[in-house]
């Protein structure tokens, strides 16, 4: 029982919770499982246009998917040769360096496809050789 002594009392008034929000729907990627060992497996994706690899927690994939996020996450197999490639090339330079080595016709073209990939090579200015030196340094071996 309360006594009524004539004051008034402000209660507080009742937070509602703020509704739950959705969660986010989970984007999965489609993958392909090229190795599995204990609890990792190396997997390829596509993003973009590209192709990638990486390892991931082999329980991460399921029915040929995985999630976005554990991709982003992923441990990247293989060399990053964008880091190594400076092309300077220009559509001018490749033009001239065909002709130069003889090029002037398809007929040409048709006749010495090696010629003309020497001569783009030569604008292009890296062969594989001076890739694989360039990339074993930077990637330590």
């Amino acid at each position: 029982m309360t006594e009524d002594i004539g004051q008034k009392v402000q209660v507080p008034a009742m937070e509602t919770p703020a509704p739950a929000k959705p969660k986010a729907r989970v984007r999965e990627i489609a993958v392909t499982v090229i190795t599995e060992r204990g609890h990792s497996a190396l997997v390829e994706w596509m993003d973009g246009g590209d192709k990638r690899r990486g390892y991931v927690p082999a329980e991460a994939v399921a029915g040929g998917k995985c999630a976005e996020d554990v991709l982003k996450a992923a441990h990247l197999y293989g060399v990053a040769w964008e880091k190594y490639i400076e092309i300077k090339a220009t559509p001018t330079a490749v033009a001239q360096a065909l002709r130069g080595s003889g090029i002037w016709t398809i007929d040409d073209l048709t006749r010495n496809p090696g010629g003309a990939q020497s001569a783009i090579n030569s604008v292009v200015g890296i062969s594989a050789g001076m890739l694989r030196k360039i990339a074993m340094r930077g990637e330590g071996g």
